[in-house]
């Protein structure tokens, strides 16, 4: 009997996932008997539950038996990750970390082009795959050249909001958030520097993976600097999509009067918009436990009593459309920035940490990419609402066990998006988009 295609496609994940496994199961053991190696290994799991008590779904057209809401919406996922570092004679480094996942779809469709929905997806994907390069101190090396996907992360506090440089589009300005998953995730060429112990730099030169238009590079610098351990700063600026390698043909917009993505200049010449973009970020945190009585900083946990911030402009430039018939998409850079604040609510050691952070977003459009999707186009989404709300809100808490067992949970309103395998009903809106919308979500973790 010929299997659903839901069930078939499952069914090559699992084969898939039982493959890297294996692969990677032998490459350790391979590592383990090379004496000039040292292997370190690591692994977790986690079962992610949660509901949408808010929200709103916008995806396809759905037929009753599925309605465009997402309230009281269930969410679910398990997770696991199984990990090696090896480093051949101090200077060599691999890691390669593979991050397998059960999801459920929502909306679970009934119809029978959209079965997939009704059972669970097995994913298998890279979280870390790099060939380093050490000089120095193979824990803490001076300079490292990196190559290949691995994650990065700009602000080291950011717990759920924040973290836009790499999580966000430029034109349309859209932003990406995962609960527990608060970096970037890169491809390509890393060059690491630290020095004095308080300052560090990364070059990068990466290949877009996260949205269309995908195999674009762009070029990144980043600075981040330590005062005393009571004041942390950072800053960096990509030219983003500047290097067009993989598809030079799709980079820019699509020219086609129907979705807009033309405007006037000054001077009367037409011009379109595309993704290039010059995105600047800057991050700075302080330790107020420093100015504390000792007695008093004692008794806080590490991460107690940090306040941080972060601003990201998705992209610097302004197109003023000075055809008056036409809606100027990106006149005003502040409807391009980001800003973010966060503090670490002191719990006297009973949480490993309590974050409270706040976002502002100027909401002159939707948090969409359905332009970008659907349409490969660099214009925003224009299915204005004027009941959009530019506030949001994310409340984190983690508690450790006998340093193996962790709880972890989070209440927000946020950019979160359910997760959908059919790429027809998937969802390209945020869904938590007025004041009322939120969510919750608990993981609970076990590790190596």
């Amino acid at each position: 009997m010929r299997r659903p295609v839901g069930e078939r496609k499952n069914m090559k994940g699992r084969i898939l996932g039982c493959a890297l496994a294996a692969v990677f199961l032998a490459s350790c053991f391979c590592f383990a008997e090379n004496q000039d190696v040292t292997v370190k290994t690591t692994g977790s799991a986690a079962l992610e539950a949660g509901q949408i008590v808010n929200g709103e779904y916008v995806g396809a057209p759905m037929t009753p038996d599925n309605p465009l809401t997402a309230t009281k919406g269930w969410q679910e996922r398990f997770l696991f990750l199984f990990g090696t570092d090896a480093v051949f004679k101090e200077h060599i480094r691999l890691i390669i970390n593979i991050e397998g996942k059960i999801a459920f779809a929502y909306p679970q469709a009934k119809e029978s082009d959209y079965m997939t929905t009704q059972a669970p997806s097995y994913v298998f994907s890279p979280i870390q795959v790099e060939g380093c390069y050490n000089l120095g101190d193979s824990e803490k090396p001076w300079l490292q050249v990196g190559m290949g996907f691995f994650p990065y992360k700009f602000n080291p506090d950011a717990r759920n909001l924040g973290e836009f440089h790499f999580r966000s589009g430029t034109y349309p300005p859209y932003i990406i958030t995962d609960f527990n998953h608060c970096y970037g995730r890169l491809l390509g060429l890393r060059v690491s520097s630290t020095l004095f112990e308080n300052f560090r730099q990364d070059l990068l030169f990466t290949s877009e993976t996260l949205m269309f238009p995908t195999q674009d590079y762009s070029l990144s610098y980043f600075a981040h600097y330590s005062l005393a351990g009571f004041m942390d700063v950072g800053a960096g600026i990509s030219l983003a999509h500047f290097f067009p390698i993989g598809n030079k043909d799709f980079s820019s917009a699509v020219k086609s009067d129907e979705v807009g993505d033309r405007y006037t200049t000054e001077n009367g010449d037409t011009s379109f918009y595309d993704f290039k973009a010059i995105k600047p970020s800057i991050m700075l945190a302080f330790d107020l436990k420093k100015i504390l009585p000792s007695i008093i900083a004692n008794v806080l946990s590490k991460d107690d009593f940090r306040l941080y911030g972060e601003a990201c402009v998705t992209g610097w430039e302004n197109f003023e459309n000075y055809d008056t018939s036409k809606i100027s998409y990106y006149a005003n850079r502040m409807d391009r920035t980001l800003l973010m604040a966060g503090f670490n609510i002191p719990t006297f050691k009973v949480l490993d940490i309590l974050s409270l952070e706040v976002e502002y977003y100027s909401k002159k459009y939707p948090n969409s990419f359905r332009n970008v999707i659907e349409m490969n186009v660099a214009t925003p989404y224009s299915n204005y609402r004027g009941d959009l709300y530019p506030w949001y809100y994310s409340i984190y808490a983690k508690k450790t066990f006998l340093d193996k067992f962790s709880i972890v949970g989070q209440i927000a309103r946020d950019h979160m998006r359910p997760y959908c395998p059919v790429s027809k009903i998937a969802e390209r809106e945020e869904s938590l988009k007025k004041l009322g919308d939120w969510w919750w979500v608990l993981s609970f973790i076990v590790s190596m």
